[in-house]
């Protein structure tokens, strides 16, 4: 450790460039991890290719952990956090900001480009949203998705058949491999025009002892 004050540099190329002083856990800001977050999330929506982005708005859309008040957040629309200042060092840091929202457009180090990048990302995803959650609504209830209840039913899981949509089954079967209802392991998933669109070749055929369909 030198003397004095030592500057961290992370460099993010294409997005920003984050700097923080390295006071300790006590001193770090929202700012590092959110403008590597917020870069990402601007490469995959805004910039990605059009053929690529109904997909990815659906999968960041859907995700029952998805808020818009995190994006927000970004822009200094939340409730201010109360810091805690237990050294001296953390209390000189943050003495000038403490009383103010973290917010991007408040940072000298993110430029006017990238600040117009973030209100685009924000207002773009607000309306994707107040779109997605108004088609959702449109679902009846029967036909929602029971392990996530965000997407429509839209696969059945050979042997046993129950169903869930594409999403939720994708990611179980890169792990568990059984139906989330009767645990039968799943030998294929079909979509309903009868497409296999998930296959596990090492599974049996056999359901469990006493299972019915």
């Amino acid at each position: 450790m030198g003397q004095g004050k030592q500057e961290l540099v992370i460099p993010v190329p294409g997005i920003f460039s984050s700097r923080e002083t390295d006071w300790g856990l006590e001193s770090v800001s929202h700012y590092p991890i959110l403008a590597v977050t917020t870069g990402i999330l601007i490469q995959l929506v805004i910039k990605t290719d059009k053929n690529s982005q109904p997909r990815i708005l659906k999968c960041l859309l859907s995700d029952p952990g998805f808020q818009m008040s995190s994006l927000e957040f970004l822009l200094g629309k939340h409730q201010d956090v109360k810091v805690v200042e237990d050294t001296k060092a953390s209390k000189d840091f943050l003495a000038d900001k403490k009383n103010k929202p973290f917010s991007f457009l408040n940072y000298e180090e993110v430029n006017d480009e990238e600040k117009e990048n973030i209100k685009t990302l924000v207002a773009y995803l607000d309306e994707q949203k107040k779109e997605f959650t108004q088609q959702t609504e449109e679902i009846k209830e029967e036909d929602l998705c029971t392990i996530c209840y965000a997407n429509q039913i839209s696969a059945i899981f050979a042997p046993c058949g129950h169903q869930s949509c594409k999403s939720c089954i994708r990611q179980q079967m890169m792990s568990k491999k059984e139906c989330f209802f009767c645990k039968v392991v799943v030998t294929s998933v079909k979509d309903f025009q009868g497409q296999v669109i998930l296959t596990n070749p090492g599974a049996g055929n056999k359901l469990p002892h006493g299972h019915k369909h």
